[in-house]
């Protein structure tokens, strides 16, 4: 996962508590890129409390499994407040359920699993 520069899209925000959870696709040596994770207190640039965590890669390609994982999406159910990310992979859409880890946030459960598939 590159770390710094511009080379990071594709991001989507979600707010779990007092935090702000900010999931990005970064990329890698080809097919290789990752989902990535911020995390802050705000998303003011003039808040004194401006400034994010790194969380890392919470979703990684390995070339083999996941080939090019990008593009994430987050879905809070309305019907439990269950949180799941939804990411492109190898041409098919993946989603992944978040459990809440003892600070509130969001954390991957399991395994992904397939939701569609097919050339695009």
């Amino acid at each position: 996962m590159s770390r710094g520069g511009n080379n990071t899209w594709a991001p989507d925000v979600i707010r779990s508590g007092d935090k702000y959870f900010v999931f990005y696709s970064a990329p890698g040596t080809q097919p290789k890129s990752a989902i990535g994770l911020l995390v802050g207190r705000t998303l003011d640039p003039n808040s004194p409390d401006y400034k994010c965590e790194d969380g890392g890669p919470v979703v990684w390609s390995d070339g083999v499994e996941d080939s090019n994982a990008i593009d994430p999406g987050l879905f809070r159910d309305p019907t439990n407040a269950s949180l799941w990310l939804t990411y492109v992979a190898d041409r098919s859409t993946h989603r992944r359920h978040l459990s809440r880890d003892a600070a509130g946030g969001p954390q991957l459960q399991g395994t992904a699993g397939a939701v569609g598939g097919g050339q695009q």
